[in-house]
């Protein structure tokens, strides 16, 4: 059995799964002064609301996997000089720090080397917000949740679609998140929060078409000799992509297909499946 816990949108969604089936999932209402950017504001008041919610539903609380926003986080592919005899992993942290603007003291950076025959050496570095780290720690420490695994929202959304390439936009009533795969890397992830209360989705769906515009023209605008392909699919998660009107308008205004989300996953035909697309990613690990 495993649990996948998310913090996504204004609720906690939880989906349980045996093996490959999807069995239970859920979403808990939380309170708007629990969740600031993301980052939950009260650890005691998280850990009794989770405690409950698993207990209520039948859960276990051992072995649980969960998100962390990848807003805030930084993420890309960067090429190595030449550490002639030097130490490699001195070379990538001093590198990936200058390269993504981050601190030691702040952020943990993991990185893993990307295979490549001749040439400079590539690697894939994403630094990590300490804090966020810390705040979920405490928070699954007063709900008495052992934790599993902790992956980014984009990468647990990457691998969701399981796709070389793909643009991946996730819009819920207090984010819109951007992924873009290519290699079956997420090359970048981009994101803002929402800080405007009382967001209908009408007005977050044209900031998710706003975000996802500029987002390719970004990529494009920093890589000239290497744009996105025009036949890049674009996948729809979150809470806004449950209006069926959603992908005509996507497709429309980008020029490219809008793709259904298939998973090697078996769940009932009325699961919605945009809902809990990072669950779904933190259960195929």
């Amino acid at each position: 059995m495993t649990v996948a816990l998310s913090i996504d949108g204004n609720g906690l969604r939880i989906v349980k799964s045996s093996g490959r089936k999807i069995e239970k999932w859920d979403t808990v209402g939380l309170e708007p002064q629990l969740i600031k950017e993301g980052l939950v504001t009260d650890t005691a008041r998280m850990g009794e609301i989770i405690n409950q919610a698993l207990k209520e539903r039948k859960l276990s609380a051992k072995n649980v996997r969960w998100s962390l926003p990848s807003i805030g986080s930084s993420s890309q592919i960067i090429t190595l000089p030449d550490a002639g005899k030097g130490n490699l992993e001195t070379t990538i942290q001093r590198e990936a720090r200058r390269v993504l603007g981050v601190s030691p003291e702040t952020t943990d950076l993991h990185w893993q080397l990307l295979p490549g025959s001749g040439g400079p050496r590539r690697v894939y570095a994403v630094a990590v917000s300490k804090e966020a780290v810390r705040i979920l720690i405490a928070v699954c420490k007063n709900a008495g949740v052992v934790i599993e695994s902790i992956d980014l929202k984009g990468l647990a959304l990457a691998r969701a679609i399981d796709q070389k390439s793909a643009i991946i936009a996730n819009g819920e009533m207090n984010s819109v998140e951007m992924i873009i795969v290519l290699d079956s890397i997420p090359a970048l992830m981009r994101g803002i929060w929402l800080r405007e209360k009382n967001l209908d989705t009408a007005k977050v769906t044209a900031l998710l078409l706003q975000q996802l515009a500029s987002t390719i023209e970004y990529y494009n605008d920093m890589n000239r000799t290497d744009p996105l392909p025009a036949d890049v699919p674009i996948y729809l998660t979150g809470e806004i992509a449950l209006n069926t009107e959603l992908a005509q308008r996507v497709s429309t205004l980008s020029g490219r297909t809008v793709a259904p989300l298939e998973l090697p996953l078996s769940y009932p035909e009325h699961f919605p499946v945009a809902l809990y697309m990072v669950n779904l990613g933190l259960i195929l690990k």
